[in-house]
């Protein structure tokens, strides 16, 4: 490298530092300007004179007093009171209208009571023992009906019944008594004709007749010449024969 360029080299560089120098030079200057600007406190006349009054003169803070915030208390709106069994507004009920339910018809009709008045009783008996041999009885209708009526008491037999169960931890062994009608308690009626032989109806109390009501009303509603026959045992009965007095009872 010539001599001259080296003294163009020195020149460039110097230059560079006087460039570099006065810009640190000049932001030094506006940053110490700002912190003067900052720490200088400019005073009005209003303040400079306050500043000069004493504190006897300064006006004392006298402190405020705290007035108690008045909050209005909301007015309480009681609920509605809906009751338990009310629904919901959203569902709508409405009362059905009553619709009369017509009576329901019997599939047999209830027989009206019979009324014995103006009959007079031909034959009875009044808690009769039935183990005892009954007459035979005739009578010739002529007018009917005949109505016969009677009331069972059959005897009582009583069964005595062994019974073994627990009562929670305790076993309970025990004889019970058990009253029932006696199996062969009977009281049978045959009406046969008189004059033939017949059997014209047939009816009572016992296995021979399938039925077990001890109370029974019968009627004959033909005239004829009627035998009354009896067959009974174990028990008691009340019985009635009984016709109309006009055309059967001769005065």
């Amino acid at each position: 490298m010539t001599a001259e360029h080296e003294s163009l080299l020195f020149g460039v560089i110097f230059l560079l530092l006087i460039i570099n120098s006065t810009a640190i030079f000049s932001l030094a200057s506006s940053q110490g300007m700002i912190y003067s600007d900052k720490s200088t406190v400019s005073v009005t006349p209003l303040e400079s004179e306050n500043a000069t009054l004493s504190s006897s003169e300064k006006p004392s803070a006298t402190p405020t007093e705290t007035q108690p915030v008045i909050t209005p208390t909301p007015a309480v709106v009681p609920a509605a009171t809906v009751p338990a069994s009310s629904p919901p507004q959203y569902v709508i009920t409405i009362l059905p209208t009553l619709v009369p339910t017509p009576a329901h018809t019997l599939l047999q009709p209830a027989l009206p009571d019979h009324s014995d008045s103006g009959y007079i009783t031909i034959f009875s008996l009044d808690n009769h023992n039935m183990d005892t041999q009954l007459p035979v009885v005739l009578f010739n209708l002529v007018n009917p009906p005949l109505l016969i009526d009677y009331n069972v008491s059959p005897l009582s037999t009583t069964d005595v019944k062994y019974l073994e169960y627990k009562l929670k931890a305790t076993k309970i062994e025990e004889y019970i008594n058990i009253s029932r009608p006696y199996a062969d308690s009977r009281f049978i009626i045959t009406v046969r004709d008189n004059e033939t032989g017949e059997i014209v109806t047939k009816d009572g109390y016992g296995k021979a007749t399938g039925s077990y009501d001890l109370t029974r009303h019968m009627e004959l509603q033909k005239n004829g010449n009627y035998s009354f026959e009896f067959d009974s045992g174990y028990g008691n009965v009340s019985l009635t024969l009984k016709v109309k007095k006009e055309g059967n009872i001769k005065s």
